[in-house]
């Protein structure tokens, strides 16, 4: 006879560990058993969180997934807090860096100077303070008389930085621009309205991303950005590399008895009465080598991406009977295509221009965008450069990502114990060529002044099954409503969806758990995490 697993989890991303640990912890207080197993398609865990070891440079973890998190994403804090892992400031500003735009080479520090930037700009603009944070600007712009009418607020830059996520949500649903709902206006066209096109282009060019224009409506687009990338938010990460939070959930989830089976993708969800005669879930695996499972559960979650829902067999009331309701949900957000490059040097060149002790971005516009200082070891002076591309220009680097590795690089890698999972994500000989090309031009040398690097890396998370390294809340939709009615799309089936791709606090580790505890609150009875003693009962 088949067991009923009480709680089975798709997914061991942030999510899906976090809802397995919280629920097993729940158990074990109350003092009530409770099956709960987690099924993940790879070999490892942490989804889009991927920290690998580079060769011969010590004491770092190079991020090729997500990297960092801010202080007021208090669940991401609370659970480093709680867990003892180490946390370091990851720099972004530095006003020596390099801004290479238009052909035209700046330091970060001039991008408020009007006189140097090659951009055609409003007038109104050309000063230190409005081009220091554009996006600001246009919020004010654009928003001071709904915020007004909505909320009798007076807005300027510096009430500005004080509006609640919970007025910004009022205003998203009742505001307007030139008649319309902000809902259903894009951010991309309020701002070539409000700042004209050069000044946008400007905005989207120096601040090193295409994507955060690309699906954003202005009632979603504004919070996020102004939250998550203004000129005064400061950027943590961990020390041993973020992988570091997902594997050690995954510790205290096990600890719990919580079964986690790697290898073993969920093939097909459909809906079935149990023995008992109450709703239930039937569900199929398939591990690595074939091997095929039929599974029964009383509840399931699916802890995943959009992409990785979509490969779901097109089967079951999900994507059937009630596909019109289930469908929109699913598509309200579109994946946003993240790549990342990071290379190793024998030492440390771009510190010629850039100084000494390099740390934060130097940005472009060529199709590398944003490279980070990541890491100079200091017993040889050997050092780690992190190039990240989010947007349009992906598509320039996969379309020289589908030969063979660079086989010197994988050698060097086995050399030395613990960076096996480096030499995983080996780059192609292509692409380590041109970003180091475009690494010169960024900085002005000639290759004889720069040795090629040693050791590459890369990451394409547009790949199956995750479709995008983030997800970005579509046009026209009241989001919040999206947000919760995904927890469960179809009342009478017990099956469960969280993850950062519904959440307000997309493209960061915080959205994932986010939407996890809200799920776990409203639809499986848990206290909120910020009652009980979870965030507080480790070392």
């Amino acid at each position: 006879m088949t067991q009923v697993i009480d709680i089975a989890i798709v997914g061991a991303g942030m999510s899906g560990l976090y809802s397995a640990w919280r629920l097993k912890a729940d158990a074990a207080a109350h003092q009530r058993p409770l099956t709960v197993a987690v099924f993940e398609g790879s070999e490892r865990v942490g989804g889009r969180l991927l920290s690998v070891k580079p060769p011969f440079v010590n004491d770092t973890f190079v991020e090729l997934g997500g990297m960092r998190f801010t202080a007021t994403q208090h669940l991401v804090c609370g659970l480093t807090k709680a867990f003892g892992l180490q946390t370091g400031v990851l720099a972004d500003a530095n006003p020596s860096n390099i801004a290479y735009l238009r052909g035209q080479r700046l330091t970060k520090g001039e991008l408020t100077d009007p006189e140097r930037i090659p951009y055609v700009i409003d007038e109104s603009l050309r000063n230190p303070e409005s081009l220091q944070d554009l996006m600001a600007v246009a919020a004010v712009r654009a928003l001071a008389p709904s915020f007004k009418l909505v909320l009798d607020i007076d807005l300027t830059l510096d009430t500005l930085k004080q509006v609640t996520a919970a007025q910004w949500r009022a205003v998203g649903e009742r505001g307007t621009f030139e008649g319309k709902p902000l809902y259903e206006t894009p951010l991309h066209y309020l701002l070539v309205r409000t700042l004209g096109h050069g000044a946008v282009q400007f905005l989207q060019d120096s601040l090193g991303y295409d994507s955060v224009l690309w699906t954003w409506s202005a009632a979603d687009g504004f919070p996020f950005n102004l939250s998550d990338f203004g000129s005064d938010i400061t950027h943590f990460h961990l020390i041993d590399g973020f992988s570091a939070l997902p594997r050690r959930l995954h510790e205290e989830a096990v600890a719990l008895g919580v079964d986690v089976q790697l290898s073993t993708r969920v093939r097909s969800v459909h809906d079935v009465v149990l023995a008992d005669g109450t709703a239930g879930v039937a569900f199929t695996t398939v591990k690595s080598d074939g091997q095929e499972t039929r599974h029964l559960a009383r509840q399931l979650i699916l802890a995943l991406p959009r992409r990785a829902i979509e490969l779901l067999d097109r089967t079951g009331p999900l994507f059937e009977s009630r596909a019109s309701v289930f469908r929109p949900l699913l598509e309200a957000v579109s994946p946003i295509p993240l790549f990342k490059i990071a290379l190793c040097y024998e030492h440390c060149w771009w510190e010629a221009v850039v100084g000494a002790g390099s740390h934060g971005k130097s940005v472009t516009d060529m199709p590398m965008r944003q490279v980070y200082y990541w890491k100079v070891n200091p017993d040889d002076q050997q050092g780690v450069v992190l190039i990240y591309d989010g947007g349009l220009a992906k598509s320039y680097w996969e379309q020289l990502d589908h030969i063979e590795p660079n086989k010197v690089q994988s050698k060097l890698a086995h050399r030395r114990p613990g960076v096996e999972m480096w030499a995983d994500y080996a780059a192609p000989a292509r692409i380590i060529f041109e970003a180091h090309r475009q690494l010169l031009e960024l900085h002005g040398m000639h290759e004889s002044q720069a040795p090629a690097p040693f050791a590459a890396a890369c990451m394409s998370w547009s790949r199956d099954p995750f479709g995008g390294g983030a997800h970005f809340w579509n046009m026209g939709l009241r989001s919040h409503e999206v947000a919760e009615k995904i927890l469960q799309p179809l009342p009478e089936l017990p099956v469960y969806i969280c993850g950062e791709a519904w959440s307000h606090d997309q493209g960061w580790v915080e959205g994932a758990l986010a939407t996890a505890e809200a799920m776990l609150t409203r639809h499986f009875g848990l206290s909120s995490v910020l009652d009980t003693d979870l965030l507080s009962a480790h070392p």
